[in-house]
Formats: C-alpha cells, structure tokens, sequence
C-alpha cells in the first residue's frame, strides 16, 4: 500500500471504532487514540488506532518501510518480534 497523503493527529472517539493495528475495539469517549488519515492507491482512507498501539505506529511503519499489505497481521509480526508479551502489558 503506498500512501500519497498523510495525516495522524490524537483524537477522543465520539463513537466505537476499531483499531486497526490490534483489533481491539476503541469505546466511545476514548483517549489517547488517534485517527490516521490520507489518500493511497485505492482513494481516501480514515483509520484508528488504540491508545495502546499509537506510541508504536512510527516504529511500526519504519519497520515495514512503509509499505504494508495487511496491517494487523504486520503489525502483530512487528510487536511479537520488538515488543514480546505486549498483548500482556
């Protein structure tokens, strides 16, 4: 996936989301999640991440080279191989 517009800023969700690096559903009211946005090869995107996987999504993507065919499988790979036991922190 090549993104050609990017945008990641810290949001409080008004709504249920999903994460979308673990899965993990992000309740309403949530803090500390942030909401990526942009443009790729397939259009315009709208994406969430949980505030226990944000501090790691730039690591994550300069693991991947910034380049990800399926996001939540990567990035269980990434953080089972750079962060063993995270699913337990």
């Amino acid at each position: 996936m090549t993104v050609y517009d990017f945008e990641r800023k810290p949001v409080k969700t008004r709504k249920k989301h999903w994460c979308v690096y673990c899965g993990d559903v992000i309740p309403a009211g949530a803090d500390g999640a942030e909401c990526e946005s942009g443009f790729d090869e397939d259009g315009p995107f709208r994406r969430y991440a949980c505030a226990r996987c944000a501090p790691y999504l730039n690591e994550f993507w300069r693991w991947c080279d910034y380049c990800c065919e399926n996001i939540t499988d990567w990035f269980y790979g990434f953080m089972n191989e750079c962060h063993p036991g995270w699913r337990r922190e």
